[in-house]
């Protein structure tokens, strides 16, 4: 996709970084902290926030956007491609209303989600809150069969008349 909205940060780049991997993942850290920790991104008038639960003496939000196994902290493998586009996710919530953005809400049990889908390309997940929105993941969508259930959703929604 090369027609990313113009308000899209760039992505990190492993080469800004000499090809140290390390060091990306060490400056996608520093840009979530910024992101979610020492600020707050709005959506709604209302602040997203993270779930701050320790895990590896950083918040367990963080590894859910930066990995995609199921264990928690350090024994999750980090996933760079996530690593590199920790710092659209602040950027998407903060342009939901945009053309480029799908906005959704699904039940998942007994809980809303709010489903931000960037050029059908990254989505984001937030959870409802009476007064916040919590952050539960971000990932790229490369998969055309992740996308046609993603854009199965977002008709379905649409078709109930509600815009998040």
């Amino acid at each position: 996709m090369s027609d990313w909205p113009d308000w899209l940060p760039a992505e990190l780049n492993i080469d800004d970084f000499g090809g140290d991997w390390k060091a990306l993942i060490e400056e996608s850290w520093k840009q979530f902290e910024w992101d979610f920790i020492k600020s707050r991104p709005m959506l709604q008038d209302k602040p997203v926030t993270i779930n701050r639960r320790d895990s590896d003496g950083r918040p367990e939000s963080y590894w859910h956007v930066t990995s995609e196994t199921p264990q928690i902290g350090s024994e999750r493998e980090l996933d760079t491609a996530r690593c590199k586009r920790v710092c659209w996710i602040r950027a998407l919530i903060e342009h939901a209303g945009d053309p480029a953005v799908k906005a959704w809400v699904m039940k998942k049990g007994e809980h809303d989600r709010v489903h931000l889908w960037l050029c059908e390309e990254f989505l984001v997940v937030l959870g409802v809150a009476s007064d916040h929105f919590v952050l539960v993941t971000a990932f790229s969508t490369p998969e055309e069969h992740r996308k046609a259930k993603l854009r199965r959703q977002w008709e379905e929604f649409r078709k109930e008349g509600d815009v998040p």
